[in-house]
């Protein structure tokens, strides 16, 4: 589907995402009313706030190796991993990591109204070996709302199809390798990845010719 110069990059992301409600260990409240007022003493203490029926980090919030524990049910598995400094790359003594606020970017409208167009003709094909293929698919998000047979390979199929500009340049790709004796090569270079098919952008044809 793409074409691309080779690199490897390692990015680190803080996910933000909408975590349960708690209460201090032992605090049995004896009524709901009494576990959200839990909840909301306990989150502001390790300096979290509510948002709806959920915890957030304030925006500012900084992570450093001596709270970051408060905010582990945040991170990727990798993050708090290197966090936790049991392998040879780990957070340095002094890191220091603000959250910033929540950015959308909305999708180009390009992209939902081929969504429109054209998640209706698309069809999974199953393969007698047992896999899978999609056909009819033009472009936008496959399966919009994703149901059975097959939900979970819908699902994929929508994050493979998510919406990639039609020229996508990085101009700080770089990355590190380490070998079995902790030799260290670091390297940079320009991404360009360019979309050769289901094209939604304007201006740009559906298929690349040639």
């Amino acid at each position: 589907m793409f074409s691309s110069r080779v690199s490897i990059s390692i990015v680190f992301c803080l996910a933000l995402a909408c975590g349960p409600a708690f209460a201090e260990p032992g605090n049995e409240a004896p009524d709901a009313s009494n576990a959200v007022s839990a909840a909301a003493s306990a989150a502001a203490k390790d300096g979290l706030v509510e948002s709806g029926t959920a915890e957030t980090i304030p925006p500012g919030t900084t992570i450093t190796m001596q709270n970051w524990q408060r905010y582990k049910q945040y991170m990727p598995d990798g993050m708090a991993a290197l966090f936790e400094g049991k392998y040879f790359w780990k957070m340095p003594a002094d890191v220091s990591m603000e959250v910033g606020p929540t950015v959308t970017h909305p999708l180009p409208p390009s992209y939902p109204a081929a969504t429109e167009k054209y998640s209706g003709q698309v069809k999974i094909i199953e393969l007698p070996n047992g896999g899978l293929n999609l056909a009819g698919y033009q472009g936008g998000i496959p399966f919009p709302t994703p149901d059975e047979p097959h939900k979970g390979w819908k699902a994929l199929a929508n994050l493979w199809f998510r919406y990639v500009p039609h020229v996508a340049v990085d101009t700080y790709g770089q990355g590190c390798y380490v070998d079995s004796y902790h030799d260290i090569n670091c390297g940079a270079g320009v991404l360009v990845f360019r979309q050769l098919s289901f094209n939604t952008d304007p201006g740009v044809p559906a298929t690349i010719p040639g």
